[in-house]
């Protein structure tokens, strides 16, 4: 009896291996520099007082696109593409103090976002929220969701945003859409990620002192989201593995008769 149930352990573990999927970048975002007559001013501000990192308006120039990764979350075929017509909302905190050892690490907390649709495209109704979600890290100090980047000095540089689903590190990411069909599938996905690239970063990115919060800074940016769906097998896989599983099960059992 042992021998036929580590006969389906293993075949389970097939089965599971077969299952296995990979996070994908199912949608992003970007700071658009090529529309006629636009010139985009810095878009995102850090304030060391408050130790909010938000967008201070949502200028036109914002795009928002779906790529073809995001019909395996449910997503219309006829929905993936830019969005040029699109308003987003920002926001996250500072969860504890940040260092500066000539690379800027700061730990953030309580990110919120919602890119949500101006004119009507793709079939997609004006108003609708395209991506919305939240990111949280439970710990003061968890680098489940950081601020990072090299200390710039007084130049522009650059930086970036990272938040990830993680229980070592007990940070959480949700992602939800108006979309109903996406928004299921979104809801049911899991290792969800966020990443934000930060550019012309100015005056500077730096901790005073090493041990803090950054200097105030203005920055352009643009992001991707990510996360895995559990991948269905192919039948022929299935068949397959099935067929192992009862013939190591039958053979396991036809020893113990004899």
């Amino acid at each position: 009896m042992k021998k036929v149930l580590s006969a389906l352990i293993v075949a389970g573990a097939l089965f599971g291996a077969v299952q296995a999927s990979n996070a994908v970048t199912f949608a992003s975002f970007d700071l658009d520099t090529t529309l006629p007559g636009v010139t985009p001013n810095p878009s995102f501000h850090f304030n060391n007082g408050t130790g909010v990192l938000n967008l201070i308006t949502s200028p036109s120039p914002f795009t928002f696109s779906f790529a073809t990764a995001a019909t395996a979350f449910g997503l219309p075929a006829s929905e993936v593409g830019l969005y040029s017509n699109v308003n987003l909302v920002f926001s996250t905190t500072t969860n504890g103090p940040g260092t500066d050892f000539g690379n800027v690490n700061q730990p953030m907390t309580n990110l919120t976002f919602s890119f949500v649709t101006t004119q009507t495209e793709h079939g997609v109704a004006a108003g609708t929220v395209l991506l919305s979600g939240t990111a949280n890290a439970a710990v003061p100090g968890s680098q489940g969701v950081v601020l990072q980047g090299a200390d710039s000095g007084p130049l522009p540089g650059t930086a970036s945003l990272l938040a990830q689903e993680n229980p070592v590190l007990l940070s959480t990411v949700t992602f939800n859409s108006g979309i109903g069909s996406l928004n299921a599938g979104l809801t049911t996905a899991f290792n969800r990620q966020i990443a934000v690239s930060y550019t012309s970063v100015s005056p500077h990115f730096s901790i005073p002192g090493i041990f803090g919060s950054p200097d105030s800074f203005t920055a352009q940016g643009n992001g991707t989201f990510a996360a895995e769906s559990a991948a269905v097998p192919e039948p022929g896989a299935l068949t397959a593995l099935l067929g192992i599983a009862v013939s190591v099960t039958a053979l396991f059992v036809r020893k113990r008769m004899a």
